[in-house]
C-alpha cells in the first residue's frame, strides 16, 4: 500500500485521480450510500465528491510547494532566495544597461531627465536620462589639414561630427547625410544635426537583456526644444535579467563545491563551469556491491547533458573529471577518454550521457477571466512549458505544480485548469513525472496540447 504524506523517503503527495477514487470507493462503502450509489462525473453525487476531490488535491499540492521550498533542489522564488541567505548568498538582480550618448543641437539647449531615445526600430530597447544633461556646448569648427585623434568633435555642414579613425585630416570639411566621411586618413562619424552638443552616461529604461553597438542608439523618442540629434560613441554595457531559479542553483552548488577535490560536488562544479555542459550529476558508489546500474563497487559515475558534445569537447570533459576525482576511485560509465597524468602516464576516464526522456504536457482550460485571458494563450502556454522544461536538471522529477506555476504566471486571466504530464500521448496523470537519476526529462514545443476554454 503506497503510504502518503511525509516519511523516510521524503513527501508523496496524493494525486487528484487518487483522491477523486477514494472517494469513490467512501462513498460506495456499506457505511455511506452502498455500493450502487451514482458517483459519476454527470452525476449529482459524483458532482459533489468532485468538488471535495479538488479542494483536497490542492491542499496536498500546498504541502508539496511547501516541502519543496526546504529543498535546495525544488525551491523556488523567494523560497529559494531563503535557504541561499543561510549560505551567505543573494540572487543577482537584473541590471541595467548603460554607456555614452553624445545629444546634438543648438547651444544652450538642455534636455531634462526621463528623456528617451531608441536603438534602430526595437521598441522594447529605449534608453533614458538620469538627470538633466548639461547644456549644450557650441563644438569647435572644422579645420583643414589637421591631425584628429578618435574622439575628437567639431562641426562642419550643420551637423555634428565624431572621429572613429585617427589620422591627418585634409582641404574637404566633413559633410553630407553620413554616416561616415573619409577626410584623408581620419574618418569621421555624423552624429546629429545642429552645432553644439553634450557628452552624458544614459541607462537602459529597463532592466534586462539589452545590448547596443556603437552608433545604434539613433532615434529621438521624447522630443526637446533645441535636442536634434543622438548617437553612441561606444558599445553599451549590457543589461541583464534577474538570475533565474536554475541559475541561481547551480551558483549555490558551485560556490559550495567549487573549493573541493574528490567530491561528489566538486566534480559536477568542474563540469558546469564548460559552457558546453548543460547540467551534470554525480552518483558514488561507496557500497562494496554494484548498484542496480551496474555501477560497480567504490566507483562514481558522472551523467551529463546534451549528449552532443564533440571530440574535443569530450576531451576537455575528460580532463575536467580527471583534475576533480579522488585518487584510487574508479571513474564508471559508456564513455572513455585517455588522459595523460602528471607522471606520464596514461589514465582512463569515463562518464555517460543522460537518457533523454521526452514528456508530454496537456493543458486543459477550465474557467477564464475572458477580459484578461490573451487571444495568443496557446502560445503563451506553449513558450512557459518548454521554458520550464529547458532548466530541468539531471534526475530531476518534473514536477505538477512547477508546471501549472510556469502557466499561470505566462497566461494572465486563468481561472481553474488542469494538467497532464506523461512519456505517451496524450499524457493522463495530474501528478509529478519521476525518472531516474541518469535520466534527463524534455519538452518540445510540439508535445504540449493546449485545450481552449469552454
Amino acid at each position: 500500500m503506497t503510504a502518503f504524506g511525509l516519511g523516510p523517503d521524503g513527501y508523496r503527495g496524493k494525486t487528484l485521480a487518487e483522491i477523486r477514487a477514494e472517494l469513490n470507493d467512501l462513498a460506495r462503502s456499506p457505511d455511506y450510500f452502498g455500493p450502487d450509489a451514482a458517483v459519476g462525473d454527470e452525476d449529482h453525487l459524483g458532482k459533489l465528491l468532485g468538488i471535495w476531490a479538488e479542494r483536497e488535491a490542492a491542499l496536498w499540492e500546498a504541502a508539496q510547494q511547501l516541502y519543496d521550498a526546504f529543498d535546495l533542489d525544488a525551491a523556488t522564488g523567494v523560497q529559494l532566495d531563503a535557504l541561499a541567505s543561510l549560505l551567505g548568498l543573494t540572487r543577482e538582480e537584473a541590471a541595467l544597461a548603460s554607456g555614452p550618448l553624445i545629444l546634438t543641437g543648438i547651444v544652450g539647449a538642455v534636455v531634462p531627465a526621463g528623456s528617451l531615445a531608441r536603438r534602430g526600430a526595437v521598441p522594447e530597447q529605449t534608453v533614458t536620462l538620469q538627470a538633466d544633461s548639461a547644456p549644450f556646448a557650441a563644438a569647435a569648427a572644422w579645420t583643414p589639414i589637421t591631425s584628429w585623434s578618435i574622439g575628437d568633435v567639431r562641426t562642419s555642414d550643420g551637423a555634428i561630427w565624431y572621429v572613429i579613425t585617427a589620422g591627418l585630416g585634409l582641404l574637404v570639411a566633413p559633410n553630407g547625410d553620413g554616416p561616415t566621411f573619409v577626410d584623408g586618413i581620419a574618418v569621421w562619424r555624423r552624429v546629429g544635426t545642429g552645432t553644439a552638443y553634450v557628452l552624458l552616461n544614459a541607462v537602459a529604461e529597463q532592466a534586462g537583456e539589452f545590448e547596443a553597438a556603437a552608433w545604434e542608439i539613433n532615434e529621438i523618442l521624447t522630443p526637446r526644444t533645441g535636442w536634434q540629434g543622438v548617437d553612441n560613441p561606444e558599445d553599451w554595457t549590457p543589461g541583464s535579467e534577474e538570475e533565474s531559479d536554475a541559475d541561481f542553483r547551480d551558483r549555490i552548488e558551485v560556490s559550495r563545491q567549487i573549493s573541493g577535490v574528490g567530491t561528489d560536488g566538486a566534480i559536477r562544479a568542474r563540469l558546469l563551469e564548460l559552457e558546453f555542459v548543460d547540467e551534470a550529476l554525480v552518483i558514488s558508489n561507496r557500497t562494496d556491491v554494484a548498484l542496480p546500474s551496474g555501477q560497480p563497487p567504490h566507483s562514481f559515475r558522472a551523467v551529463l547533458w546534451p549528449d552532443t558534445l564533440g571530440p574535443l569537447d569530450e576531451d576537455e570533459v575528460a580532463r575536467r573529471i580527471f583534475r576533480a576525482m579522488p585518487a584510487g576511485i574508479r571513474p564508471w560509465g559508456a564513455e572513455t577518454r585517455t588522459v595523460e597524468d602528471s607522471q606520464g602516464l596514461p589514465q582512463t576516464v569515463a562518464w555517460d550521457y543522460a537518457e533523454e526522456v521526452p514528456a508530454y504536457v496537456r493543458v486543459e482550460y477550465l474557467d477564464t477571466e475572458g477580459s484578461l485571458f490573451p487571444a495568443d494563450y496557446v502560445a503563451r502556454t506553449v513558450a512557459a512549458v518548454v521554458a520550464l522544461a529547458a532548466e530541468q536538471r539531471v534526475g530531476e522529477p518534473f514536477r505538477h505544480h512547477a508546471v501549472i506555476g510556469a502557466v499561470v504566471a505566462a497566461v494572465p486571466g486563468v481561472v481553474d485548469l488542469t494538467v497532464k504530464i506523461g512519456t505517451t500521448s496524450p499524457p493522463t496523470q495530474e501528478a509529478t513525472l519521476f525518472i531516474d537519476d541518469d535520466q534527463i526529462v524534455t519538452v518540445q514545443a510540439a508535445a504540449v496540447t493546449v485545450i481552449p476554454p469552454p
